[in-house]
């Protein structure tokens, strides 16, 4: 008994399906990071879409600037095949004493967590 299941464990080893190698995955989106002005405005033009489409707050001048865009770092997802903007956002690098007159500071409370700050 265990001579044929030997056997058959053996012959199907030896047996290859001619199946096509499968190909890597491609995504279709490309990353970027924000390096000129020219693309900070491009940013800006979407984000002022992105408000006036999903809360009905629309800009002057069809762009969403403001004190933070030259303090962050800006990052971007767009489609490889058309280059639009599908996702974006930004970031802003801390050290901690910078906290308190952040974006956040103005929509929350961050008292708590400026105190472990002070403690480092």
């Amino acid at each position: 008994m265990f001579a044929k299941l030997n056997q058959y464990r053996q012959n199907f080893q030896n047996f290859n399906l001619p199946l096509p190698k499968p190909k890597k995955a491609q995504s279709q989106y490309k990353f970027e990071w924000v390096e000129d002005l020219k693309q900070l405005k491009e940013v800006q033009k979407f984000r002022a879409v992105q408000f006036a489409d999903q809360f009905g707050i629309y800009f002057e001048n069809g762009l969403d600037q403001d004190l933070y865009d030259l303090d962050c770092e800006h990052a971007v997802l767009r489609d490889k095949w058309s280059n639009e903007i599908v996702a974006y956002t930004r970031l802003k690098l801390i050290q901690g004493h910078e906290l308190a007159r952040s974006y956040n500071a103005q929509e929350f409370d961050v008292s708590q967590v400026l105190r472990t700050f002070e403690y480092r």
